[in-house]
């Protein structure tokens, strides 16, 4: 049987593919079909991983990425998700921008309206001469409470998020891609 396989993450990936023959007979050892996803082209954010599974009460982490960016020093980030099944806990600085860890400025601010909370970050390296990053990597690391069962979007606000260089300029993105996550 065929299959689609949804919310693949960008990154290389392993499929183990194992044969049946019309007699029935199963293939003793599978074979591996190695591919990589590389769906976004160009600068972009995407929320890490795609979908996530939790229960209620769990708590788990949601990554926002900065996809093929060059000379990145700072960004203004704005996402919403629904206020009844999520709650944010903690926000902290990725690995991209923790390399000049005593040099970050950060800050975060959420409100409510309409059953949605909007998080609004702000955040930027301080020696904006020097204090740049080129590729992709984890700008923030959010933690979440998952608080009732259902599906929950993760939404990227496409009209008040920015990339900036060293010179406040904007840089421009491609894509913001949203996440899914599914609390049982």
């Amino acid at each position: 049987p065929f299959g689609t396989l949804n919310y693949l993450d960008e990154g290389n990936h392993t499929a183990l593919v194992q044969s049946r023959y019309p007699s029935g007979t199963v293939e003793d050892w599978p074979d591996t079909l190695n591919f990589e996803v590389d769906a976004i082209d160009g600068s972009s954010l995407r929320i890490h991983r795609l979908y996530t599974e939790a229960e209620v009460s769990d708590i788990f982490t949601i990554d926002i990425m900065a996809e093929e960016v060059v000379a990145l020093s700072g960004a203004g980030i704005t996402i919403s998700f629904p206020s009844d099944g999520l709650s944010l806990d903690t926000l902290t600085p990725g690995p991209f921008f923790s390399q000049y860890p005593s040099q970050i400025l950060y800050f975060y601010s959420e409100s409510q309206s309409a059953g949605f909370t909007d998080l609004q970050l702000d955040i930027a390296t301080l020696d904006q001469e020097n204090d740049y990053f080129s590729g992709t990597g984890v700008i923030a690391v959010l933690e979440f409470r998952a608080d009732a069962a259902g599906d929950y979007d993760i939404k990227f606000d496409g009209i008040t998020t920015t990339l900036r260089n060293a010179n406040n300029a904007v840089i421009p993105y491609e894509e913001l891609i949203d996440g899914t996550v599914n609390i049982e």
